[in-house]
């Protein structure tokens, strides 16, 4: 069993490669024009969120091929650099719904930190900072470490809660999630008011009624950007399991929906996405799968005719 959850985690990894890669090339090839700010985060946050994979994936299997708990060290530096990515993520997520949200509000685009190839700098200048600086404070300071940390150190965990309970400034590594997937779903139910609002108005000043759905400007959906912080918000329930079980099973599913599930959810969900990832990367395959066909097929029918 460990070694298929070893091959699940290194196929996960593999098949998201081209996916994130697909989205973060298509937000790159956009026009200087087009191109907004929250188009570089969310492309950041792509990227964040394969590293992401990686760091963990490399940790699980450091795990299940030892079949026995982490040092100190290499728990502390794991953990670390999971937590590093998933703030990092979660500030990138945060920062691009409350941008658009006040776009919305204030009907006019929002400038922030000044023109867009400098504000994306400044930005992951101060997430990187941040999300250091945090992770010093809470390991030094308030002698705190992630739950990974204690999944890859110990070799019998204990739940979130019970952590939390012994050490309540646990609690303060879900702010970012938490603040990640509440600003995005205020962005989801802003769009929906307002798609109904005018839906409502569109009947008025119009012979046949239409349905007027705001346009998305933006890469993203808000669903699949409210999905990344809400699966890694999961392992605060999946933490009450053995960590047998998490490593075998609950933690692959989760970088499988994180890596590969959510990629494909946002290319399917965005139709010049879509187009460029097919052009880009399926029809090549498809188009050398079928000449290969074709010559093996050419080469039996001929072998078969010079038959007496």
């Amino acid at each position: 069993m460990v070694s298929i959850t070893v091959i699940w985690l290194l196929m996960n990894l593999a098949v998201s490669f081209p996916l994130c890669f697909s989205i973060a090339a298509f937000i790159s090839n956009k026009t200087l024009i087009s191109v907004s700010l929250v188009d570089l985060l969310y492309r950041d946050a792509i990227i964040y969120l394969y590293l992401l994979c990686c760091t963990g994936s490399a940790g699980f299997i450091h795990c299940l091929l030892k079949e026995e708990s982490l040092s100190f060290t290499a728990s502390a530096a794991y953990a670390g650099c999971v937590m590093f990515f998933v703030d990092n993520l979660c500030i990138s997520l945060t920062l691009s719904g409350g941008i658009r949200l006040l776009s919305l509000i204030r009907n006019s685009e929002v400038r922030l930190l000044g023109p867009e190839n400098e504000a994306i700098i400044k930005i992951r200048i101060i997430s990187i900072l941040f999300s250091s600086t945090f992770q010093v404070v809470m390991i030094f300071g308030f002698n705190t470490n992630s739950g990974l940390f204690h999944m890859y150190h110990e070799g019998e965990t204990k739940s979130n809660l019970i952590e939390a309970q012994s050490n309540k400034f646990k609690m303060i590594y879900l702010i970012c999630p938490v603040l990640t997937a509440t600003v995005n779903a205020a962005l989801q139910l802003f769009i929906f008011k307002l798609r109904k609002k005018l839906n409502q108005v569109a009947p008025i000043f119009l012979v046949e009624p239409i349905q007027v759905i705001p346009t998305q400007p933006f890469s993203l959906s808000v669903w699949s950007v409210i999905g990344f912080p809400l699966v890694i918000l999961f392992s605060v329930f999946s933490s009450f399991l053995s960590r047998e079980n998490r490593l075998v099973f609950i933690y692959p599913i989760q970088i499988t929906t994180l890596s590969v599930v959510l990629p494909l959810l946002i290319i399917n969900n965005n139709k010049p996405l879509k187009h460029h990832f097919m052009t880009n990367y399926i029809r090549p395959i498809t188009d050398n799968l079928e000449l290969c066909y074709c010559s093996v097929f050419r080469t039996i029918t001929t072998l078969i005719g010079k038959e007496p």
